[in-house]
């Protein structure tokens, strides 16, 4: 008797916790879920896991989530990277190294398919990743890959849905008059069905000056004249 109350209570909570099990499984939040990232990496469309390379990827929903809009923002949250000024000039004002391999013309950065002097900065808006390789990567990105690769992929054209977005924001700075301005747009135009799309970017940043400069309130300083000093007349004979 013990036995078949013990069984029978058993089979009570079951029936009680499998109902509860089911509907929370219904409800769970489908955006939990890993989300699979595609690279182009290996100069295909490929998955992340699939990838025989020492990569960190950011996606566009980190990039959003983390507010990066400058090399600064995404440089400082990859392993093994690192940049520091040249005092070379502006064109070569700062040099990235991976994993310590640093000098001229040893980590590459692209847009797109695009290769740029490493000492560019340029705005991080309407972009889809930024993929950072470590190691040679001379079979695919040339000789100025050796110690790795920086590549940042922009968003590709919509070739069916016109789609638009901006942003805007306000700020301010101590000690100065003026507030800080920013704003960017995105617009999507396909022109032709499937075949052909338009996709325009830009931005505005302007931020107020904490330099201000000021002269002395003080009138301008009366030098002293020379004394004036008389000379003997000449005699006459």
């Amino acid at each position: 008797m013990r036995i078949l109350k013990t069984y029978l209570a058993w089979l009570g909570i079951a029936a009680i916790a499998m109902p509860v099990l089911a509907s929370a499984a219904d409800t769970a939040n489908p955006s939990d879920e890993l989300q699979e990232i595609t690279v182009t990496a290996q100069k295909r469309s490929e998955s992340a896991q699939s990838v025989p390379l020492s990569m960190t990827t950011i996606t566009s929903v980190a990039l959003q989530q983390k507010a990066i809009n400058t090399f600064f923002d995404y440089a400082t949250k990859v392993p093994n990277l690192a940049f520091a000024p040249t005092g070379d000039g502006i064109g070569t004002a700062r040099t990235v190294s991976i994993r310590g391999i640093s000098g001229d013309n040893v980590t590459g950065f692209y847009i797109d398919d695009t290769p740029l002097p490493d000492s560019l900065d340029p705005r991080v808006l309407d972009i889809a990743r930024i993929e950072v390789l470590r190691g040679p990567q001379g079979t695919l990105y040339g000789a100025r890959s050796m110690g790795g690769t920086v590549g940042i992929i922009t968003q590709q054209p919509d070739l069916e849905k016109f789609s638009g977005t901006v942003h805007a924001g306000a700020s301010s700075t101590d000690h100065t008059n003026q507030p800080n301005w920013t704003g960017d747009g995105v617009v999507n135009l396909p022109l032709i069905q499937d075949r052909m799309a338009l996709r325009l970017s830009g931005f505005y940043d302007r931020e107020a000056g904490y330099f201000k400069r000021s002269f002395s309130p003080t009138r301008p300083r009366q030098w002293p004249r020379p004394a004036h000093r008389s000379r003997p007349a000449a005699s006459r004979r």
